[in-house]
């Protein structure tokens, strides 16, 4: 496999990286839902 040419903590780092820019971009979506439904509710 390609992952045994990566160090563990390249390895780690990145999938550190990939799970924090998949949190930020879960949590834009929810804030853009939450906003969409309160000035659809005002």
């Amino acid at each position: 496999m390609f992952a045994d040419s990566f160090p563990d903590g390249v390895l780690l780092w990145l999938i550190i990286v990939l799970f924090f820019h998949f949190f930020l971009l879960f949590n834009c979506c929810l804030q853009l839902s939450a906003s969409s439904k309160w000035k659809g509710s005002s």
